[in-house]
């Protein structure tokens, strides 16, 4: 092959439709341990957001000279993606949505109040709603204040049937995806890399694109730009210490 892809999610298959985009006469190969979508790219909540900085405020903090230019970047990344989906037909259950931000707490309420204004500066149009006008939208005591994105910057969708949808397309234009066939290790040689899998196999590639995210124990050389990340969820009484740790 020319290029070696492994692992089958969104990181994999987006990589083998731009090299495709690309050089149509590229040999691609998509080596996926599981199933396509089997990972995270299948497995996450569906909130797709035109943010390449999550979030504005986490982009005025850290990139204030290049803001605009990922902010136009978002945003031209999330309509190629819609684009996509309607240029091929994937059933994906998309929904252009906007956001509904809420405030709890009463010094919320101003925080977004005074967020309208500043990120209007950076072109993302934000619309307060009052303790009335948010009650209207979801009706419960909790909620102080609201802030609304319209449509333009988020969707949701369905991620498994877009990872599958875009493994079709990638398939179509000539892209080999094998399902159930798990790398093992790479090894340089002149002028590229072998790939070998579990059940023993060998490819011979030019180059090789590792996209596995954390998947990727199997090549050590990795193992040391990888950090855990914990979540966290809520409960509806209060823990222990014992609890809380398990």
């Amino acid at each position: 092959a020319d290029v070696v892809i492994v692992g089958g999610g969104f990181t994999g298959l987006w990589t083998a439709i731009a090299l495709t985009e690309t050089d149509p006469e590229l040999r691609v190969v998509v080596l996926e341990a599981d199933t396509v979508a089997h990972g995270a790219s299948g497995r996450n909540g569906g909130f797709c957001e035109a943010s390449l900085t999550h979030g504005l405020a986490n982009g005025i903090r850290h990139f204030p000279d290049e803001l605009d230019r990922l902010e136009a970047e978002g945003v031209a990344n999330l309509q190629g993606l819609i684009e996509f989906t309607r240029t091929h037909g994937i059933d994906c259950d998309l929904e252009e949505t906007g956001v509904l931000s809420l405030a709890d707490q009463p010094y919320q309420a101003e925080e977004f109040r005074a967020w309208v204004d500043e990120a209007g500066e950076h072109g993302e149009a934000l619309e307060f709603l009052d303790r009335d006008e948010v009650r209207a939208e979801i009706r419960s005591p909790l909620w102080h204040a609201g802030l609304y994105r319209p449509p333009g910057r988020d969707v949701l969708v369905d991620p498994a049937k877009l990872c599958r949808g875009i493994a079709q397309v990638a398939t179509a234009r000539g892209v080999r995806i094998h399902e159930h066939c798990r790398v093992t290790g790479l090894e340089r040689r002149a002028g590229g890399v072998t790939v070998r899998t579990a059940d023993g196999a060998t490819i011979r590639a030019d180059q090789v694109v590792v996209a596995t995210s954390a998947y990727s124990g199997w090549l050590r050389r990795l193992s040391q730009t990888f950090v855990p990340v914990y979540d966290y969820v809520l409960v509806s009484e209060p823990l222990d210490a014992d609890q809380r740790w398990s």
